[in-house]
Parts: structure tokens; C-alpha cells; sequence
């Protein structure tokens, strides 16, 4: 099997100060997957805090001078299916960048140590063209994900497999005296800045999409999740017959008492292209903070219809939680020159309180 890759070009400048060997993070009884060896002791600023910490470069600027160096001024390519990836040509990056067709969506919230106090409104369903993606070795396994491209250094990667959810991967990452600043993730064990919850699409058998649901927390606090890949032509959505997909659902939650879990599901979704709707059902939930242990949560599974409108590639629709606390909209797109799969993103929460259910899900029929 070759090596693929998939570039993640976002990044995010880093407050002031200077990184110094941060600890590294597994789970007890984790199988965690190529961990990320140390880096040596770096200076990690941004803005003023350059001027009196003597660092001469951002590890923002610093990144972007070793991405060019890697990429040159290659135009971005049009990302058609994970089989077609080509090898990588460089530990960190791959040889090219990839353009995907993305559905987002992103909330906020704030924290009191280890509960979240409240949720923003966020933003459902943008949809734009962008860089976003994976990096995986030559056996199929994570190597490094969108919260972790621009440092490695204490960083770690884990499969779900310990909790029956061997096609998802989480990487996390900590920022050293970003870490000791901040506090820690409401979602994971340990002490964690960023982590994303990714389906890998080589161990799912999935060809054109993919998905991840990223906690950004080491300069702010939000839920990002985000179902990409390579779009269907509206034109070539089916207009007639049936057909079932199933794959994955994966996501943040936060419970009526303010804790976060990362949740994730087993998925079904029956499409009547004649009507253009699709019922989506997600089942067997379960809730981990520690990626060993996980807690059953059948009140979690999700429930709805979703419909499109004639001549697009595109759906929408209304989600609600099997327990009956919350709703909230779904907005996602078929994947493939045929639509082969799909994908989208959801965000739920009750009428009142903080109870949220943020994530993204993938299929194939």
C-alpha cells in the first residue's frame, strides 16, 4: 500500500511565550498509534511577546516558511478520492495541497474548570472550498491531523477501538506553557489545547469523503466540525430508486451538567431519491473521556428526516435526540462522481440549559 496524504493548511498564531518540551498524553489501556517523538526545546511566540523573549520568529512564521519550502508555489489540486492521493515527499507535509468541498459547523462555549457554563449560537452549515484534511502512513494509521500539522511536540494519536469504534482516530496535542495557562479540554482527560476526532476513510472503506470534529481550545473555546471531500455534481444525483448508506457519527457532547464526552455512533441512512429525503438514524452511542472506558448512551442516538431540493447536491434538515432534550439542524452533501457516500454536520442542544450535541458523520451505500 502506498503512503497517501492530505495537507491541512489552516493554522493558528499562538499567544506569546516559549514552549519547552511539552509532556506527551496517552490514555490507560489506549492502543495509541505512532507517537509523535519530542521536538527539541523551541521558542513558540507571537506579537510583543517576541520583543522581550528574544524570539527572532513566530513558530506561526516559522511554520509558513517550512510549508512554502515543502510546497512551493504549486497551485492547489482538486481532491477526487482517497485512492488517487499520491505519496508524500517529506516527514510533516505532503508534496501537494488538496482543495475540498466543506460543510462546517462551529459553536462556542465557556468553562469553569471542568464544566462548560454556556454554549454560543455558532454558525450551521457554511459551505466553502477549502484545504482540510489527514495525513496517514503507509499501513492506514493517523499520523497527524488538522489540530496537530504545525507542531508535533507532545502530541498523540489513539484509535477508538478500545470502546468498539475501531474507524475513528483522535489526535491531541499540548502546548506546554499554553497548556499550563489554559484550562484543560471539558472533553478528554489530561491536559490537552487542541484535538480532533477524525473517521479514517482507508480502515472505513470510504473513497471520496471524510469527516472531523475539532476542539479548538488552546485560543478559544469551540466545537468545529466539518464533513469534507469531493462533492457530487448536482447532475449526477440520482433522480429515481433508493438506496441505503451506512458508516459513522461522531461528535462532542455536553451534558445537562456542563461535562463533555467525545460521543460516537454507528450510522444509517435510507435515501428515496424519487422524494429526494433521506432518514438518518444513528445507534449504539457511547460517551468516553479517556478513549478506554465508554459509558452507553442510547437517550444520544439521533434521529430525522433530511430532504434536497431538485437539482442540487445538497440537504437539510431537523435533527432530534433519542431522549427528547434536544433538536437542532443537519445540513450535509452526497460525495462521488455518483453519490457513492455522504456526509454532513450537526448541531443540537435543548431549549434551555447547556446540554449540546456537536458533530459530523460519513456514509457509503
Amino acid at each position: 500500500m502506498k503512503v497517501h496524504a492530505m495537507l491541512v493548511i489552516a493554522a493558528a498564531v499562538l499567544a506569546g511565550g516559549c514552549a519547552s518540551d511539552p509532556e506527551g498524553w496517552t490514555s490507560s489501556g489506549t492502543p495509541v498509534v505512532n507517537q509523535a517523538p519530542k521536538a527539541p526545546t523551541r521558542c513558540n511566540c507571537a506579537g510583543f511577546g517576541c520583543l522581550f523573549n528574544g524570539c527572532g520568529v513566530s513558530e506561526e512564521e516559522e511554520y509558513q516558511q517550512r510549508l512554502q519550502e515543502v510546497l512551493g508555489a504549486r497551485t492547489p489540486r482538486d481532491f477526487t478520492s482517497w485512492s488517487t492521493l499520491p505519496p508524500i515527499t517529506a516527514p510533516r507535509f505532503p508534496d501537494y495541497s488538496y482543495q475540498y468541498d466543506v460543510v462546517e459547523d462551529r459553536v462556542g462555549y465557556q468553562q469553569a474548570g471542568d464544566l462548560i457554563t454556556s454554549i454560543g449560537t455558532g454558525v450551521q452549515g457554511r459551505v466553502y472550498r477549502g484545504s482540510r484534511g489527514l495525513h496517514y502512513e503507509t499501513d492506514g494509521a493517523l499520523h497527524s491531523t488538522y489540530s496537530i500539522a504545525r507542531w508535533e511536540s507532545g502530541s498523540s494519536r489513539a484509535t477508538l477501538s478500545a470502546v468498539g469504534q475501531p474507524g475513528l482516530d483522535l489526535a491531541a496535542v499540548a502546548w506546554g506553557r499554553e497548556s499550563e495557562r489554559s484550562q484543560p479540554s471539558p472533553f478528554i482527560e489530561g491536559k490537552k489545547d487542541n484535538f480532533e476526532l477524525v473517521a479514517n476513510p482507508y480502515r472505513l472503506g470510504w473513497d471520496y469523503q471524510s469527516f472531523g470534529v475539532w476542539n479548538d481550545h488552546d485560543r478559544s473555546s469551540a466545537i468545529q466540525a466539518n464533513s469534507y471531500g469531493a462533492a457530487t455534481p448536482a447532475s449526477a444525483v440520482p433522480m429515481v430508486g433508493s438506496a441505503t448508506f451506512k458508516g459513522k457519527l461522531g461528535g462532542l457532547y455536553v451534558s445537562p451538567a456542563g461535562q463533555g464526552s467525545v460521543a460516537a455512533a454507528d450510522l444509517a441512512v435510507q435515501a428515496n431519491f424519487a422524494t429526494r429525503s433521506l432518514a438518518l438514524s444513528s445507534s449504539g452511542t457511547v460517551l468516553t473521556r479517556n478513549l478506554s472506558t465508554a459509558t452507553v448512551a442510547p437517550h444520544l442516538d439521533l434521529g430525522g428526516t433530511l430532504q434536497y431540493a431538485p437539482g442540487s447536491n445538497r440537504f437539510s434538515g431537523t435533527l432530534s435526540n433519542a431522549g427528547g432534550t434536544m433538536s437542532g439542524g443537519s445540513t450535509g452533501q452526497f460525495y462521488g462522481p455518483g453519490a457513492q457516500e455522504l456526509g454532513g454536520v450537526f448541531t443540537l442542544k435543548s431549549a434551555s440549559g447547556v446540554e449540546t450535541f456537536a458533530g459530523a458523520y460519513g456514509a457509503k451505500r
